[in-house]
């Protein structure tokens, strides 16, 4: 099963909440999303959310009461179609990252479980969405994967859980060359965020 059959699954199963988009629960979702906040002030930013599912990053952003020039996209067409039910002032576009081509640089590009699903080639997914996202952002980039430190007994065969040394290497080889990258892991077991500077 690819992902957009998955999450299509998910949805009718679930309906608009966490476990749709994959997510064990709300509180491990927005967890994620504070770490990225407690990084990176996006109040009066533009961003980009690749993978954005539900619109939930978005929720989550306005319930903090910033103000943002927020474009979400996802290769999930029923996910889009509820995100802008729920969210009619944001904007979502159906769209895969490699084919989305827009007319601007954001001041920050973000993925929050974008990269968990198990591609045919993982590490060649990664290598790729991740150099085309980075070429997006004018200055910060941020994601989050799951690690080969997540407890084995808690993996799940439709996940791929990335050596973090590998994703660090990764992202050291990113064209051009970032200025700044951190890999943050003391917030749940075998979650990363991966802060990137341009």
């Amino acid at each position: 099963m690819d992902s957009v059959s998955f999450y299509t699954k998910c949805f009718h199963q679930f309906g608009p909440e966490a476990r749709a988009v994959g997510w064990q629960d709300r509180y491990r979702q927005r967890r994620r999303f504070q770490i990225f906040c407690d990084y990176y002030n996006f109040d009066n930013k533009s961003v980009l959310d690749i993978g954005s599912g539900l619109g939930d990053f978005y929720d989550y952003l306005k319930q903090l009461r910033y103000l943002v020039d927020y474009i979400g996209i996802d290769s999930c067409e029923v996910l889009v179609k509820s995100a802008r039910l729920c969210y009619p002032l944001a904007f979502f576009e159906y769209t895969r990252l490699d084919q989305y081509n827009p007319d601007r640089l954001f001041d920050c590009v973000v993925a929050s479980g974008t990269f968990s699903y198990k591609a045919l080639d993982p590490i060649k997914f990664l290598k790729s969405n991740l150099q085309y996202a980075y070429q997006l952002t004018k200055s910060c980039f941020l994601f989050n994967f799951l690690s080969t430190k997540w407890p084995l007994s808690n993996q799940f065969n439709r996940f791929y859980y990335y050596d973090m040394q590998m994703v660090q290497d990764i992202c050291d080889q990113l064209l051009p060359k970032p200025q700044f990258v951190k890999l943050i892991t003391n917030y749940l077991d075998g979650d990363v965020t991966v802060i990137i500077e341009k």
